[in-house]
């Protein structure tokens, strides 16, 4: 494998790897954290927002990977 392979390798499991802690950060901090301590609404929405974008690519990139 090239350097330039790893690298790619490296990014794609880094995708992958906030495709499912993105979300989960979101859950915990809304069950886990006391009231005062949560985030707000517009937090909420922009880490919605990434959780979505992490996901699409890591659909994306593992639809590449396997049929494309």
């Amino acid at each position: 494998m090239s350097g330039l392979g790893f690298v790619f390798n490296a990014a794609l499991l880094g995708g992958l790897a906030m495709a499912l802690y993105v979300p989960l950060m979101l859950w915990i901090n809304h069950t886990q954290l006391p009231r005062s301590a949560r985030p707000g609404v517009l937090n909420v929405i922009v880490v919605a927002i990434a959780a979505i974008v992490y996901g699409g690519f890591a659909v994306y990139s593992l639809w590449a990977l396997f049929f494309g």
